[in-house]
């Protein structure tokens, strides 16, 4: 902050971008801490529960879907596309692979234990939004009652399947909110309601206007660099870089913003709630946030990418049902995944399109 109010320079991008990473470093520790202690809290306070265990949206994919508004806004179509096609990978295939491998460690536990059936509920419900999420998007024929399509107009999001879309995701949150639910009444404390409801509701706030600007200053750092690749004069190189930049980095900082609460909550021993996280924040991104931004008029198809991500699921799913393997040993491997998906994104580009996004 000191930099920031005695440097001279303002044209200097290269500090700026530094500047901003620091920036984005302190936002994310403040709501980890935030965070954290709204989930102390929700202990003793019914309504605080219900928010935080039953209402994943809010410490969930709020900051992915700021940064993809401030995309749309600047007409960055594909590169939102991408953007979210990423997350949907990076969020279970790394958020997730950690969570797995870092499992325990501060309470003394080891990666290298068996698991035994802390996930089979997540691992069903990511067998099961993989065929969904393919059929959901072929064959439904919306498009060809002249009612509905009167009705819509010009508009494509019948088309491309918004409204079965919107409606697998009202069904997987509802699903969710009885997982919570019953979740919550294992771990729950028999005292209710002895926190000042004031506390936990600026504490809400905070994290909200935390992300938030959590997004802004991605975005940010993202146009001071294509700034700096126009003004050098290397759009080809840009342009070379941008789907890694796009696919991978911009979704690494944004699912930190978002759930590097849950991976600590995974390395103070819970496995449950932040791979339950994780997977309806994924849901969310596929189900919900790109057929909203399409219903709403952007150019966006919440089709593309389903045949690769349903197949990313079924992985997914059938991975972490396996009950004699490490943890360690899951979460290696689900790494080494993503690092094959952003393999093909360098090295063969035209196939990376084609399939993945």
């Amino acid at each position: 902050m000191v930099v920031e109010w005695l440097r001279l320079d303002r044209a200097d991008t290269l500090l700026s971008i530094s500047l901003g990473v620091v920036k984005l470093a302190v936002v994310v520790d403040c709501i980890l801490v935030v965070t954290h202690h709204l989930t102390r809290l929700s202990a003793s306070n019914r309504m605080l529960a219900i928010v935080v265990y039953q209402m994943p949206f809010v410490t969930g994919p709020l900051s992915e879907f700021e940064l993809t508004r401030l995309m749309l806004t600047d007409n960055a179509t594909s590169a939102a596309n991408t953007f979210l096609v990423g997350c949907v990978y990076v969020k279970p295939l790394v958020a997730g692979a950690l969570c797995l491998a870092l499992h325990g460690l501060h309470t003394g536990g080891s990666g290298m234990q068996r698991q035994a059936t802390d996930l089979l509920d997540v691992s069903k419900v990511f067998l099961r939004s993989g065929p969904l999420m393919v059929l959901s998007t072929y064959g439904l024929g919306l498009e060809s009652l002249p009612m509905l399509t009167a009705a819509a107009g010009d508009s494509p999001w019948l088309s491309r399947g918004v409204p079965v879309l919107l409606l697998l995701s009202i069904g997987f949150t509802c699903y969710f909110w009885y997982w919570h639910t019953d979740k919550y009444r294992t771990i729950a404390s028999k005292k209710y309601n002895t926190c000042n409801d004031s506390e936990w509701v600026v504490l809400l706030v905070c994290l909200v206007a935390l992300k938030v600007g959590a997004a802004r200053l991605v975005h940010s750092v993202w146009n001071q660099m294509q700034a700096i690749a126009w003004t050098a004069g290397q759009d080809s190189t840009w342009e070379a870089s941008g789907a890694v930049v796009q696919f991978a980095v911009l979704p690494l900082a944004v699912t930190a913003v978002d759930h590097l609460a849950d991976i600590s909550a995974a390395y103070r021993g819970d496995i449950d709630w932040p791979w339950a996280s994780l997977c309806q924040s994924t849901l969310q991104t596929f189900f919900f946030i790109r057929p909203l931004f399409t219903l709403v008029g952007h150019n966006l198809d919440p089709r593309s990418g389903r045949i690769g991500i349903a197949l990313c699921f079924l992985g997914i799913a059938l991975w972490l049902s396996l009950p004699a393997l490490s943890r360690l040993l899951k979460g290696s491997v689900l790494l080494l995944a993503y690092s094959a998906v952003l393999a093909v994104c360098v090295v063969q580009p035209d196939f990376f399109e084609a399939y993945v996004l």
